[in-house]
């Protein structure tokens, strides 16, 4: 089963590759467009979702709450979402349709886990927040297959949140 992943892995690397001189300065600053429209549409629009009201936690309890956060969110999602939905779907769909839909479904997931303001409002915001996100992943776990990579910048994201509520 582990071969048949690998295998996977391996056969969408080499459909997409693309040089990155080819790229230019998309290669370097692309990936901050869709991270800049993250950033705008989570926290300074109306579709922002709110901060909950937080009481500073001692130290210990900030990083385990973030080192959970972590491994529950960032690598289960990852590893669910990306690893396995989004590369299967790259074989049946191609890169770009892939990385939608994948997105799409993990945005929507959010609506359960997040929601509470009214279905329609819940679905906008998810999307609107989490769908741009999810691009961002989407792009970088197609282009890269750095699972390292992918679990950074998602956990980073998560932890700013954490931290910005905080202060």
């Amino acid at each position: 089963m582990m071969s048949h992943d690998k295998s996977v892995t391996a056969l969408v690397r080499q459909q997409h590759r693309v040089q990155r001189s080819q790229l230019g300065y998309w290669a370097w600053f692309g990936p901050l467009l869709p991270l800049g429209v993250w950033f705008f549409l989570t926290y300074a629009t109306p579709l922002a979702l709110p901060l909950p009201e937080y009481v500073w936690p001692d130290m210990w309890t900030l990083l385990l709450k973030l080192l959970i956060g972590f491994l529950i969110n960032a690598v289960i999602e990852t590893l669910f979402y990306r690893v396995w939905l989004q590369s299967r779907l790259e074989l049946w769909f191609g890169r770009w349709p892939a990385i939608v839909l994948a997105s799409l479904v993990w945005a929507l997931w959010h609506v359960v886990i997040q929601g509470g303001r009214g279905v329609d409002i819940d679905v906008a915001t998810v999307i609107a927040n989490h769908g741009v996100m999810g691009l961002f992943l989407g792009y970088l776990w197609s282009r890269y297959r750095q699972l390292w990579a992918v679990l950074l910048v998602h956990g980073a994201m998560n932890a700013f949140g954490i931290l910005l509520a905080l202060f």
